[in-house]
């Protein structure tokens, strides 16, 4: 049997992998299956039924799937397979990568996988800060409901072509779909994956930002990219 295959390799944020898991087991009866940088390499893909890549840190996502790894997600999605990046993850899957640029967490450079034909710009919203929540807050999104996600950190597109599903405030985008050969990647700069009632109520930031979270739309749009990436399970 397929799985939905979950990478929890170094720079994977805990707290969204938790989130992460929780949401495909509210709508998919699809197995999940956490997979090591060495799966992603030595793995048997016929197994994959979408390949999910987590927030986090997007270095660390480079420096251990170089070249093979890479290679592997990338061959997958164009054959037909289907990718979910998810911040970091996103990040990871652009052309190119363009994170604080000016300031003291500047990361530029191009990036291998290359879903997204252009620029994932950010952060967009507020600036990140990877030792606290500091720069976390709830969005609006733009979307064919009224929908409230947790942010932190992420980018929006730019310079490049795909399918918007959800905007910023602003209108820049932030969640695209990405037509891939025979196969597609959906990119995510917030992290639609958030579930108020999972998130630490003694965090200062976060007990700020829970009430925000439009529960049920958030529901809703979840089970939308969902059946998009899974419609042919």
């Amino acid at each position: 049997m397929r799985s939905i295959w979950i990478y929890n390799g170094c720079g994977v944020s805990a707290d969204s992998l938790k989130h992460t898991l929780h949401m495909f087991s509210l709508h998919t009866k699809i197995p999940t299956r956490l997979v090591t940088v060495d799966e992603v390499f030595f793995s048997n893909w016929d197994e994959c039924a979408l390949f999910v890549m987590p927030g986090g840190r997007d270095l660390p996502y480079v420096r251990s799937l170089k070249g093979k790894g890479i290679d592997n997600i990338k061959k997958y999605v164009e054959e037909g397979g289907a990718y979910l990046g998810i911040c970091a993850g996103a990040y990871f899957a652009g052309s190119k990568v363009n994170f604080d640029e000016g300031g003291p967490l500047e990361i530029i450079g191009k990036r291998e996988l290359a879903f997204y034909p252009g620029t994932v710009k950010g952060p967009t919203l507020k600036a990140f800060d990877y030792y606290s929540l500091k720069g976390a807050m709830a969005t609006p999104l733009k979307w064919k409901e009224p929908v409230t996600v947790f942010f932190n950190g992420g980018g929006h597109f730019e310079e490049g072509e795909g399918n918007p599903i959800a905007y910023y405030p602003d209108g820049r985008e932030a969640v695209i779909e990405c037509q891939v050969k025979k196969g597609k990647a959906i990119l995510s700069s917030v992290h639609f994956e958030y579930f108020p009632e999972l998130m630490d109520e003694q965090n200062p930031y976060l007990k700020e930002i829970r009430p925000l979270i439009s529960i049920p739309n958030l529901l809703t749009f979840q089970a939308c990219i969902i059946q998009k990436l899974l419609r042919k399970e």
